[in-house]
């Protein structure tokens, strides 16, 4: 059976309404259940059980690529940042497909890179934040 696996690149992420550019990698997104263990006196066999309680549903970062000529991104970022502002984060990938939640940015750090040969890149993570709305492209 042939793959159908597909590409990152054409991938778009956008946040607050504006398209974060030159992005190279992302990384996490990792939702988790949490549980709520029950242990009682008259547990069998002494084993703990498991109840389901709420979904966490983690961190997305995206390492961007950083250009100082490009003020109005970083800027954009910077500004969200500081104000703890929580908004939409949208990733659109090549196949049309898209996840779309609530998200604040968590951390703004410094850009760096190697001195010899390295680009100036910075991770941006972003805390998600409520339910994950997933679209897919019709067939």
């Amino acid at each position: 059976m042939a793959t159908k696996a597909m590409k990152m690149w054409g991938t778009v992420v956008k946040f607050n309404g504006y398209t974060i550019g030159e992005v190279e990698s992302m990384s996490g997104g990792d939702r988790a259940r949490e549980f709520i263990e029950v242990f009682t006196f008259d547990s069998e066999d002494e084993t703990a059980e498991f109840i389901t309680s709420g979904i966490t549903p983690g961190q997305l970062s995206v390492d961007v690529v950083y250009d100082g000529e490009t003020a109005g991104l970083d800027s954009s970022l910077e500004t969200d940042f500081i104000a703890g502002t929580k908004a939409t984060l949208e990733v659109t990938y090549k196949n049309g497909s898209k996840k779309s939640c609530d998200a604040i940015i968590a951390g703004k750090p410094f850009p760096s890179g190697a001195a010899k040969g390295g680009k100036a890149m910075h991770t941006i993570p972003f805390q998600m934040s409520g339910a994950v709305s997933t679209t897919y492209p019709e067939a």
